[in-house]
């Protein structure tokens, strides 16, 4: 991130599950960040054709659009965008090329705002965390 601080970093939640996508909500809002929250991969990136973006955090396993197919979208609208992948299965990172990090549901909440944090740093973590 070059000119905003990280707490003023917007996030793309990306999640089936509206309980995921509330959980992190009421766990990254606290820190500042702006957040947008879509329930599946095509309206996650209708949000990243209309608003910026520093963050993606985006669920693999979603109906419609893939986690591999909205992984590959995200990077042609915008290619330097860091994304986070979570899953609740074994995911091989290379399985998800360009991810900064793949993280293994369930992610503790502290994991979660490290990683973000990390990754907002310029960080490419690359290895699951749990």
């Amino acid at each position: 991130m070059n000119d905003i601080t990280e707490t003023q970093a917007t996030l793309l939640l990306v999640d089936d599950e509206a309980s995921i996508l509330s959980s992190l909500r009421r766990l990254l809002r606290p820190a500042g960040y702006t957040i947008h929250m879509a329930e599946s991969g095509a309206a996650g990136l209708d949000i990243l054709e209309r608003e910026p973006v520093d963050l993606v955090v985006m669920d693999w396993s979603m109906p419609g659009l893939s986690g591999r197919e909205t992984l590959a979208a995200l990077g042609r609208l915008n290619p330097l965008l860091p994304v986070v992948v979570c899953t609740g299965y074994l995911l091989d990172p290379e399985q998800a090329p360009g991810c900064a990090a793949v993280l293994q549901k369930p992610v503790s909440g502290e994991g979660m705002k490290a990683v973000v944090r990390g990754v907002l740093r310029g960080g490419r973590l690359g290895a699951q965390v749990r």
